[in-house]
């Protein structure tokens, strides 16, 4: 007989440390509304035959419906499934499987596994009770690590410097996303649900591993379309920051660079982009910034297309780091009024963080904690 996951507080955290993979039985619209950053989707009804099974458990029962379901299930369709879990299986033998709340779907696929002569083990009340056991995770502040927040302008390299550090909490590469108009990857930002999983899942993670203050950077309540936990962004407030600094030469080398030079996408793609950023922000820039920044991309690439010269694309970004974003970064820093633990350039600010923690280790942790860098 198989062994059931029962949910305690010792058991769900282990299964999430330690990145145990997890075979989610649901249909494909549920994986995608929400799942955990470890599991696999190999459905035991589709979207159709969910759908179609749904309808008769609203209208005739839950007998019916399972009648149904092992109808819709042909031999040949049963036998494909079976095969894929066991391909699963033989990958993660110390998995688990679950479906929406631990029952019918996940019963039936450790049956047919049984009948396969493997044992499997299912999390009682699937998705639903790990979710909301993330959810009270995230909710509660003396779950989270200790901060410093990483604050600085626009393009200073905030992020590649972020992950130099082992301890560091990486919210935009969880949201898959750089935070600002222009930060979509141009890949397929997680669903809210499967955001909060993975931010859980990591911070958990993090707490447990390291003793020390998590470096973290500073972001507005929204990545893209991925909202912050209310939590996570007081935590965050609450801590201690330091500041990155850069020349504007720097700053546009490192927008230039993520953006256009070093962008794995076709150009037409990446004007593409560009231009629809700059619509995002149309109401912010006014119409003749945004018809003059328009104008300045189409004729910028062109020319670097032509004559392999980014001057004017280099002028663009240079206006609007001056004259959009260093405005709202000194807005809010001064309505606000934060004031940095220590700022400078990345070189300074990392001599500070391996030095200023052992020699002055209560101006940002009363415990005397360490940065790990890598």
């Amino acid at each position: 007989m198989a062994i059931l996951f029962l949910l305690d507080e010792a058991q769900w955290r282990t299964l999430l440390l330690k990145d145990i993979p997890l075979l989610d039985v649901r249909a494909p619209i549920e994986f995608r509304k929400g799942s955990f950053p470890f599991s696999v989707n190999l459905p035991l009804l589709d979207n159709e035959q969910r759908e179609k099974v749904g309808k008769c458990y609203k209208e005739r029962g839950q007998q019916a419906a399972i009648v149904l379901g092992y109808q819709l299930a042909t031999p040949a369709i049963k036998q494909t499934r079976i095969n894929s879990w066991l391909q699963f299986i033989q990958q993660n033998p110390h998995g688990a499987l679950y479906c929406a709340r631990g029952g019918l779907r996940s019963t039936i696929t450790q049956q047919w596994l049984a009948e396969s002569g493997i044992d499997y083990p299912r999390i009682v009340g699937g998705y639903k009770t790990l979710r909301s056991c993330l959810l009270t995770y995230l909710e509660r502040e003396d779950n989270y690590p200790s901060f410093i927040v990483l604050s600085g302008l626009s393009c200073v390299g905030k992020t590649l410097f972020l992950r130099q550090f082992s301890a560091h909490l990486d919210l935009e590469g969880i949201a898959k996303h750089r935070g600002s108009a222009f930060g979509t990857l141009n890949v397929e930002q997680p669903s809210q649900a499967s955001f909060e999983n993975a931010l859980a899942v990591n911070l958990m993670q993090l707490k447990e591993k390291y003793r020390c203050p998590i470096l973290v950077e500073d972001e507005s309540h929204l990545i893209g379309r991925c909202a912050l936990p209310k939590t996570l962004q007081r935590v965050m407030w609450q801590s201690s920051y330091i500041e990155l600094t850069a020349s504007i030469e720097e700053r546009i080398d490192n927008a230039f660079q993520d953006y256009i030079e070093n962008s794995p996408y076709p150009m037409e793609l990446v004007v593409q982009h560009l231009m629809s950023a700059l619509t995002r922000i149309k109401s912010r820039l006014g119409g003749m910034r945004y018809s003059l920044f328009s104008k300045m991309v189409k004729e910028g690439v062109a020319k670097l297309q032509r004559v392999n010269d980014g001057s004017l694309l280099r002028c663009v970004i240079k206006l609007m780091l001056t004259e959009y974003y260093d405005p709202m970064y000194y807005y809010h820093q001064q309505k606000y009024k934060r004031k940095p633990l220590f700022q400078g350039s990345a070189g300074e600010v990392r001599d500070w963080l391996m030095t200023h923690l052992q020699k002055e280790p209560r101006a940002l942790n009363s415990s005397g904690k360490e940065l790990h860098i890598v």
